[in-house]
């Protein structure tokens, strides 16, 4: 496939689908494989590429952008580009669906090594007792965080760093925005109810198993919960301005609540054993881009 699609063939409709279906393809298969180097050109190409945002975070906004689902909105701009001889317009869509074959694999490289020293190891039962535990007690544990793993401690380190300071409720309530949480070792997310005026929450590569706390996050447009331990999401039912939902790599089976959020426009459901393919149906009968 050529990189680029010319005038004549941008007049043609069907292989613009076709080059919105090749691009799509693309994306999915890179990013269900967790291979990321296509998705930051295709970002790139849609002007939505942020520096430093996660490859995840950039599959869900170009997705939206070469979906196609978005073959009638890309069609309209064409279209009203020819019948104005719009050429600006038309490099932009040119360039816009520019085609990125998928990278080489390198070679593996095989590494000898000789002599190699043989290692020793351990483990607390060869002593017969816990040589850790003892040793807590009589020495106490340096860096260790009684909270470690909670809401508190991960938007303690997010907002005020090393200082021993702990957010309260209100410090929690002026949070306007994005709030990201990711990679923090979350699995209890108790307090962030207080957190009312957040418009985007990144709470991926977490261990969470219960999202009822985000039920009053009503504000919520954008949340992503990729690579959790949820089984169960109905209390996001709720949450009626959300237009982005990322659940992939959980292990939801039930997605009815998803046909309760009015505005949703995309959610990722991969790697779930999603039982109730009737609601992703009317989803996409809706026009929200499912991937499944």
């Amino acid at each position: 496939m050529e990189p680029l699609l010319t005038l004549s063939e941008l007049k043609q409709k069907p292989l613009v689908e076709e080059r919105l279906k090749a691009i799509a393809a693309q994306l999915i298969a890179s990013h269900r494989r967790h291979h990321h180097s296509l998705v930051l050109p295709y970002a790139r190409q849609a002007g939505i590429a942020v520096e430093g945002q996660a490859p995840h975070h950039l599959f869900m906004k170009a997705i939206q952008v070469f979906h196609p689902d978005r073959l009638v909105v890309v069609w309209d701009q064409i279209s009203a580009a020819f019948l104005a001889s719009d050429h600006r317009t038309l490099d932009q869509v040119i360039q816009l669906l520019r085609f990125h074959p998928e990278p080489a694999a390198s070679p593996r490289k095989v590494v000898e090594f000789e002599d190699e020293e043989e290692e020793y190891g351990f483990d607390t039962e060869d002593f017969g007792f816990d040589i850790y535990a003892d040793y807590a007690e009589d020495y106490g544990d340096g860096e260790w965080d009684p909270d470690e793993g909670t809401f508190y401690s991960a938007v303690k380190r997010e907002l005020f760093g090393n200082l021993e300071l702990y957010p309260d409720a209100a410090d929690l309530a002026k949070l306007e925005g994005e709030l990201d949480l990711s990679d923090y070792d979350l699995h209890d997310l108790e307090g962030i109810e207080h957190c009312r005026g957040i418009s985007s929450l990144n709470l991926s590569r977490n261990n969470i198993d219960n999202v009822f706390p985000l039920t009053d996050l009503i504000k919520l447009e954008t949340l992503d919960l990729a690579e959790n331990d949820l089984e169960d999401a109905d209390a996001l039912g709720g949450l009626v301005n959300l237009k982005e939902l990322d659940l992939s790599a959980n292990d939801i089976d039930d997605v009815a609540f998803l046909d309760r959020l009015p505005r949703l426009r995309y959610v990722d459901l991969t790697g779930n054993p999603v039982r109730n393919k009737a609601v992703i149906a009317k989803l996409e009968t809706r026009g929200v881009i499912v991937i499944s």
